[in-house]
């Protein structure tokens, strides 16, 4: 029995009863792994060869899946899913993983096996992937999930299959896809980047085309704009030539109606325009009335009623302008109702626009300057401001010719009233050389009784002389050494004389030309003329310089006016029989000028008079004693001659004349 069991595979464990058949023995060995026999009352375990078989073979099979899951490239993990009393998905427990998933998540097995996940990644339950939830679902339903995610926790980016080989348990097989989705990312963000570019550079080449048709548009209406330009700065050009041309003609003539000829026939010829008149206002009628025109070959102004004033006839530019004073401007005289009482006239003349600038004259309008086009809109907002001017330069110009009028009329009556003022100057003149040789009269009538006093006592020293001589000739004393002592004598007296001649003849000889002069020596010489006059009378002359000034002037008329404040003051010592008589005479520079100052201690001049005693012929002396004219000549000697300045004054004692040169 024991060798049939051997020879159908089966280890006997134990002795096999007799009772059991081989055949049933065999059968019970061959459908189970295992086989209890009872033998001497003892139970033996009968163990299949084929189980161990596949025991070795699982063996070997382990090894070799152990070997293959250890060295896969993916991660592999086994898992059972935990739920909670109302059977949803909370957490899972690792069970099994192999290196790969050590290496793909950096997660130990010696960690996490046997561990919650809540446990291994806390938040996990939070994750927006639902983790738990997707794995729940596969354990629970046996349903495989395969799917692509990223791991929060980790930081990655995984491709994930999930399988359920039991209920409550599921595997998962998964690999690192994060540089594919960072690649992946960098080709959707350089796919939408050239999408950006491609849709800018759409936007750009049709914003490009838009700029290209509004630039052809653009220079369509460009050039049609310098076409119109060339029109308008031909047209401009033209009235400035106009411009020109009319100031030329400004300049040269000088009679009204050739000027008004020469405007119109510019206008016509250079500016090009229709015609052009110039229509002067009846004051009375107040009609303006054509006084020149040009280009009006067919007669237009012939009858033609035009008035300056609000009625039918004067609501037209030219009645306008004549009228309110600023221009009008008519741009279709076919269709503008003021023109009514014109337009058929004009339109047969061939005129289509027309504008009328007002013309003024002595600050008033005299009339207006018209000037029709042949065409409608001919005149536009630079051409009439260049109208305006040539009007306004126009009414200039007469404004000139009016003036000049004047001028003329008035240069005529200023030649008259000239020749007038010259006659009564002469006449001036000749009273001022009567006054002046009344004052050298006077004056001189001072000087011969001056020589008188000057000459006196000579002459009674040459007298004395002569009778010495005599005396001593018959005392027989007479010598030639006496007698030549005696002549040298009688020289020095006589040279003496002589020499004051020559000082009075000099003090009356008029000065031709300014010279400049010392002050000291001037009043030196002039009281040389009078201190014999003055010594007589007992007078005290006394003389106070300060520096040496000078003066550029008449030295002689000078000396005259110091000779007569000084008889002045003179003949009032001796009116007033004054004690102890004296006159100051300082000299000094001040600001630049000399000063001279003459004052007398005569009790000075009365107050009522002092504004007077300058005037011609005003005198406090009797009719034999003064002329009045001695002090109008000396301050006009000083004022007008000498650019300086006669001033008198009362002081404590009398009267003070100051002399500034």
């Amino acid at each position: 029995m024991k060798e049939k069991l051997r020879n159908s595979g089966v280890d006997i464990l134990g002795d096999v009863p007799d009772k059991c058949r081989a055949a049933e023995i065999i059968d019970v060995v061959n459908n189970h792994q295992f086989a209890l026999t009872k033998r001497e009352g003892k139970w033996e375990l009968i163990e299949s060869a084929e189980r161990k078989r596949v025991e070795e073979a699982l063996k070997e099979s382990e090894a070799r899946y152990r070997l293959l899951f250890e060295h896969m490239i993916n991660g592999f993990a086994l898992h059972k899913i935990v739920i909670d009393d109302k059977g949803k998905p909370v957490d899972y427990i690792f069970l099994e993983a192999n290196s790969a998933f050590e290496r793909l998540t950096g997660l130990m097995r010696i960690n996490i096996v046997g561990k919650r996940v809540t446990e291994v990644l806390p938040g996990i339950e939070n994750d927006p992937a639902d983790w738990i939830g997707t794995y729940g679902m596969v354990a629970l339903t046996g349903k495989d999930a395969r799917f692509e995610q990223y791991a929060g926790a980790l930081d990655k980016w995984f491709s994930i299959s999930a399988h359920s080989p039991s209920s409550d348990y599921f595997v998962t097989v998964f690999e690192d896809i994060t540089e594919r989705k960072k690649a992946e990312e960098a080709l959707r963000r350089a796919h939408d980047e050239l999408e950006k570019r491609v849709a800018e550079r759409t936007a750009e080449l049709a914003e490009t085309v838009n700029h290209l048709q509004e630039e052809v548009i653009a220079r369509e209406l460009t050039e049609e704009e310098l076409r119109e330009s060339e029109k308008r700065i031909s047209r401009l050009n033209r009235l400035y030539s106009v411009l020109s041309k009319v100031n030329e003609a400004i300049v040269r003539i000088h009679d009204p109606e050739e000027l008004y000829e020469r405007v119109c026939r510019i206008t016509v010829e250079d500016g090009l325009f229709a015609m052009a008149w110039i229509g002067i206002t009846d004051p009375e009628s107040r009609s303006v009335i054509p006084a020149v025109s040009y280009g009006d070959s067919g007669g237009y102004l012939d009858g033609i009623r035009i008035c300056a004033a609000d009625v039918p006839e004067g609501r037209g530019p030219t009645g306008k302008a004549a009228f309110e004073g600023h221009y009008s401007i008519c741009g279709d005289i076919e269709h503008d109702p003021r023109m009514l009482p014109w337009r058929d006239k004009a339109l047969r003349h061939g005129f289509r626009s027309s504008a009328a600038f007002p013309l003024h004259a002595g600050g008033a309008i005299i009339g207006a300057f018209t000037i029709y086009g042949g065409s409608p809109q001919v005149f536009t907002g630079e051409e009439i401001n260049l109208l305006s001017s040539m009007a306004e330069d126009i009414s200039f110009a007469l404004d000139n010719l009016n003036r000049e009028a004047r001028r003329r009329e008035a240069e005529r009556a200023l030649q008259a009233e000239t020749a007038e003022r010259l006659r009564t100057m002469e006449e001036l003149r000749e009273k001022d050389r009567m006054l002046l040789q009344q004052s050298r009269q006077a004056a001189m009538g001072e000087m011969i009784g001056n020589i008188a006093h000057q000459w006196r006592q000579p002459l009674n020293t040459l007298g004395l002389t002569i009778q010495e001589v005599l005396m001593m000739y018959e005392l027989g004393e007479f010598s030639r050494e006496y007698l030549e002592a005696r002549v040298n004598t009688a020289k020095e007296i006589i040279f003496h004389m002589s020499q004051t001649i020559d000082d009075f003849r000099n003090f009356f000889r008029p000065d031709k030309e300014k010279v400049p002069f010392k002050v000291n020596r001037v009043v030196a010489k002039t009281l040389s003329l009078i201190e014999g006059s003055f010594n007589s009378l007992q007078i005290r002359i006394e003389v106070d310089a300060t520096g040496d000034p000078v003066i550029n002037g008449y030295p002689n008329e000078y000396a005259q006016v110091l000779l007569n404040i000084l008889i002045n003051a003179r003949d009032a010592l001796l009116e007033r029989r004054i004690d102890n008589p004296k006159v100051v005479i300082l000299m000094s520079e001040e600001n630049d000028k000399a000063v001279v100052t003459v004052t007398d201690n005569a009790g000075g001049i009365h107050e009522d008079i002092m504004y007077k005693i300058f005037d011609p012929y005003f005198t406090t002396k009797g009719p034999d004693k003064g002329t009045g004219v001695g002090l109008f000549m000396s301050k006009t000697i000083i004022e007008k001659n000498m650019n300086g300045a006669l001033i008198a004054r009362n002081t404590g004692e009398g009267a003070e004349f100051r002399i500034e040169v």
